[in-house]
């Protein structure tokens, strides 16, 4: 299974691989254990939008290597956790809880 990316040249590309990469075409904001990210940047402004669509308050905890968002909200169980994989170096969902 393929999904897309951009690359060096800011060209969208077709990327094979173990996981699910972010599809920046996709329409539906949707997340998956395991979903594979190019940076954290790009993980936040998913949320960013995914947060927008479904009128959702949340925090987040960040550095380098790591993001954790969770509700806002007291009682409410939703928390993503994503951060770089030590086994192949790359961003992505390891936590997630709705």
């Amino acid at each position: 299974m393929g999904s897309y990316a951009t690359n060096e040249d800011g060209e969208v590309v077709c990327k094979k691989g173990e996981g699910t990469y972010f599809d920046p075409l996709d329409l539906v904001f949707h997340f998956e254990l395991g979903m594979i990210f190019e940076d954290p940047r790009q993980f936040k402004d998913l949320f960013t939008k995914y947060s927008i669509t479904k009128r959702f308050d949340y925090n987040v905890l960040r550095n380098e290597k790591r993001t954790r968002v969770a509700c806002k909200y007291k009682g409410c169980p939703f928390v993503i956790f994503a951060g770089v994989d030590n086994k192949d170096g790359l961003f992505k969902i390891k936590t997630l809880k709705s």
